[in-house]
């Protein structure tokens, strides 16, 4: 049985966030002592449109579901699910930080994966309010897309918009670029 944990992935875009939570997923498959390990663990993502949500869904099939709300994954989740995790998790709104509190205390492992902070380098609200309840946090880097050092922490927006959420994609680095504290440059309007 899984302990009770809540764990908190993050860093800056194209940094390995979901590749680590798929990591943690399938390391958690091949150890169960369940028979059917399908109804171990449910995958919640955000209703946005990227890319990288085929990859997840592609491996995990029917225990991947999209919410808009937070309060939808207990709707969704069977009491044979022990393990919930959440990816790209900063779209979803700041009261997701009480969702994972509630799972965590029902004796749920939760994972949660984000950005941590924004493209101004300010915290995203969401995921602030969840790493300050985490057990355990594990902070990716990237490669910074400027000087080349592995420590990039933040995501420069390369096109001009105010808009807080502008989905980036993976496959096609036209939007955002990782780079180190360094080399990063807030936006200045």
């Amino acid at each position: 049985m899984q302990e009770p944990i809540l764990e908190v992935i993050t860093g800056c875009m194209f940094s390995g966030k979901t590749e680590e939570l798929i990591r943690r997923l399938r390391r958690l498959e091949h150890g169960s002592r369940l028979e059917d390990w399908t109804e171990a663990f449910l995958v919640i993502l955000p209703t946005t449109k990227r890319r990288e949500e085929r990859n997840i869904k592609k491996i995990f099939r029917q225990r991947v579901h999209q919410i808009s709300d937070p309060e939808e994954v207990f709707d969704l989740l069977s009491p044979t699910q022990r393990v919930v995790a959440f990816d790209e998790a900063h779209f979803l709104s700041e009261s997701l930080a009480d969702v994972v509190e509630k799972l965590v205390k029902s004796g749920r492992r939760v994972i949660v994966s984000g950005l941590n902070v924004t493209y101004t380098g300010d915290p995203w609200p969401t995921m602030a309010r969840i790493l300050c309840k985490a057990e355990d946090i594990y902070l990716c880097v990237a490669v910074c897309a400027k000087c080349g050092k592995n420590r990039a922490v933040r995501s420069l927006r390369l096109v001009t918009s105010r808009e807080l959420i502008l989905i980036g994609d993976k496959d096609e680095k036209t939007e955002y670029e990782p780079r180190c504290l360094a080399c990063f440059e807030p936006p200045t309007d």
